[in-house]
């Protein structure tokens, strides 16, 4: 029987590159689609979002915006904790907590009170991909991090540190990864599942961060009026749009995310219709009047700096229109994937927070 036929009857073969001219048209037709659809994205995004209205109804859009991350509904009770001392050394007290920001859900992290201290500024520290509070903390390896809960401890604010679904994120490609014994899958499948139910997973992490905070500043060691975030990589991505929607946080500092979308996008960093609606300058246009520090590196081999330039004169923009264009800091260093140590940025932020 040949290969060629089925049921007595030849068929045709072919060598399967026949059809690579037409694929390669239709691979062209949808990057040519999407381009097209990014150049008008832009003018859509003024229409939609403009400085002056934004400043006009920053209420109003942070609504918009919450319901574009996927954000849960927002209950209105205060949350409970479970508080477990784990040691003290040089700098601090040290706790795993773990917060039930809703019935049965509970979201981890660490909480470090400075020696001495009763009652003090709180500073949220957010971990990057593939770190968990442990180690941003330096309770374990080498990082990148630059001692910055050292950095907020030394300065006497109470850190709290929160477990992001991001521990095994690369784990493959990093030499120093945790040796974390709990498996989840991709982070993208719980964000796919999660967008389902008109959520996302950066919505939900913001929402358990917020719940967080709402437990946090019932503690007496707390001044719940003076709060910061700060973080590095997905910790600085989830400072910005942590901050945007909870308006409790005063001052952030990120290092080593702020781009164009449209250019530098985790699929987990997508949402609906945000092309035409909140980029990262729009999302920084939601903390004005409030400082945001921002540090992007030259030598940055996660993102290209060159796309976030002029996305923070967009950004710059939105603090203009609030009369705070003095509390927006774009730091363009000669570095890496870190903060920038040399800069001012730690003194500025934790300054903030001493007021």
């Amino acid at each position: 029987m040949s290969e060629n036929t089925f049921n007595g009857k030849e068929f045709y073969r072919c060598p399967m590159t026949d059809g690579d001219g037409y694929r390669q048209r239709y691979v062209d037709s949808v990057n040519a689609f999407i381009e097209k659809g990014l150049s008008e994205a832009a003018e859509k995004r003024a229409e939609f979002c403009s400085p002056e209205a934004m400043a006009a109804d920053r209420e109003g859009f942070r609504a918009k915006y919450l319901r574009m991350i996927g954000s849960p509904e927002y209950p209105s009770d205060t949350p409970t904790a479970e508080r477990e001392f784990v040691a003290q050394d040089g700098f601090c007290s040290i706790y795993r907590i773990s917060v039930e920001v809703l019935e049965g859900f509970y979201f981890y992290g660490m909480l470090m009170i400075p020696n001495g201290v009763t009652r003090a500024p709180l500073v949220i520290a957010q971990h990057g991909g593939g770190g968990t509070p442990e180690k941003c903390s330096d309770m374990w390896g080498e990082n990148n991090y630059s001692f910055f809960v050292k950095r907020a401890l030394l300065r006497g604010k109470v850190v709290f540190a929160p477990q992001i679904m991001v521990w095994s994120y690369k784990v493959a490609d990093e030499k120093d990864a945790p040796p974390v014994g709990v498996a989840y899958g991709h982070r993208r499948d719980y964000d796919t599942r999660l967008k389902r139910l008109g959520l996302s997973l950066t919505g939900l992490e913001v929402f358990c961060i917020r719940r967080a905070i709402d437990y946090l500043v019932t503690l007496d060691c707390v001044d719940g009026e003076l709060i910061g975030m700060m973080g590095l990589s997905y910790g600085g991505y989830f400072t910005l749009y942590t901050m945007a929607a909870d308006t409790r946080i005063r001052a952030g500092y990120g290092g080593g995310f702020f781009n164009d979308r449209a250019r530098e996008c985790f699929n987990d960093w997508g949402y609906f219709d945000s092309a035409y609606t909140f980029q990262d300058a729009e999302v920084a246009g939601l903390c004005a009047p409030r400082l945001l520090i921002l540090d992007v590196g030259k030598s940055d081999p996660v993102f290209d700096y060159r796309y976030s330039v002029a996305e923070a004169e967009r950004a710059r923009a939105y603090y203009r229109a609030a009369d705070a264009e003095e509390r927006f800091t774009y730091n363009l260093w000669e570095g890496g994937h870190r903060f920038d140590v040399e800069s001012d940025g730690f003194e500025h932020f934790f300054a903030e927070l001493e007021k």
